[in-house]
């Protein structure tokens, strides 16, 4: 399915759903990064390489938590302590989710009663494509958003790059010289590949950060052809993202070469796997990735709500 909107089955609020939860789940909210890490980092790792989005998020929280912007941290448990699924978000970012399995419609009804009774507001969400599905559904469901598919990725790990064919050049490591033309390519990438347009101060900031913490890598053939970034440390792998090439440096081989150099850095620096999203509409990029050695491991959705007039 390609981006766009979608319908929505509309399902009734069956018998036995209490308030806040769906039999014996209930929603517990977190007001400390520090309880939420130890509480959910050993269920989100049971997957590392497809939960690394919420899992780098977790792992970066710091207390104390700023009122302002402050993130919604929260886990669907059982009566037995066990985690079915696990709810973040960072303002101004979409709410990210994780978990799936047999419990998975009551888990995410769970959070769904439990947000929409906060009055909590949100743009959008992500998460594996079952579970992101359920919860579009439903909260479309029950609050009368809109809810329009945004973008469908594959989640591939690394875990040993093959050989391919080099092209001309060698990864280099950005400097501060390089931040005008980072954020210009930053700024490109979004709009070409997150389909929206970041604000000039929050990739400024973006670009700094990850200039200053040795996170941003060129593919260099005399001049900077294509970009890579890391990002989301776990305790076994770490993501890389942003990978872009400019259109008049396309079809050299440079991006591939980029994110195997940059693959093969991070595991010699002991990393047991890297990870990455790949747009499903993009096979360009998936070939790319397949051929380095990237194996797909799972699927996330991106859905947008339009919020209903009430």
């Amino acid at each position: 399915m390609s981006a766009g909107r979608i319908r929505l089955r509309r399902t009734r609020r069956g018998p036995g759903r209490t308030r806040k939860g769906v039999g014996k789940l209930f929603f517990q909210e977190y007001q400390s990064a520090q309880g939420f890490r130890e509480d959910v980092v050993s269920f989100l790792e049971q997957d590392e390489a497809v939960n690394n989005l919420p899992l780098g998020i977790v792992l970066a929280l710091e207390d104390p938590v700023a009122e302002a912007g402050r993130p919604l941290l929260g886990a669907v448990r059982d009566d037995r302590g066990e985690i079915a699924l696990v709810a973040l978000r960072t303002p101004p970012h979409n709410l990210v989710l994780a978990g799936c399995g047999r419990r998975l419609e009551a888990a995410v009804q769970t959070a769904v009663e439990h947000l929409s009774e906060s009055q909590v507001a949100l743009p959008g969400v992500i998460g594996p494509r079952p579970t992101a599905e359920t919860f579009a559904r439903l909260w479309s469901d029950g609050t009368g958003d809109g809810v329009e598919l945004q973008v469908e990725l594959e989640i591939y790990r690394l875990d040993e790059v093959r050989q391919v064919s080099r092209s001309p050049g060698r990864l280099r490591r950005a400097d501060a010289a390089d931040s005008e033309l980072a954020a210009t390519w930053l700024e490109d990438f979004a709009r070409e590949a997150l389909l929206e347009k970041l604000r000039a101060d929050d990739v400024w900031r973006r670009v700094e950060r990850s200039i200053r913490q040795g996170r941003l890598f060129f593919w260099e053939d005399g001049e900077p052809v294509s970009m890579a970034t890391t990002a989301r440390r776990t305790q076994r792998g770490m993501a890389i993202s942003s990978v872009y090439t400019p259109p008049q440096f396309r079809r050299k081989g440079y991006a591939t070469s980029c994110v195997a150099a940059l693959s093969r850095l991070l595991l010699d620096e002991g990393l047991d796997f890297c990870c990455l999203y790949a747009d499903l509409a993009n096979p360009t990029s998936n070939r790319i990735y397949r051929r380095i050695g990237y194996r797909p491991v799972g699927e996330s959705v991106v859905y947008k709500f339009r919020r209903h007039a009430s």
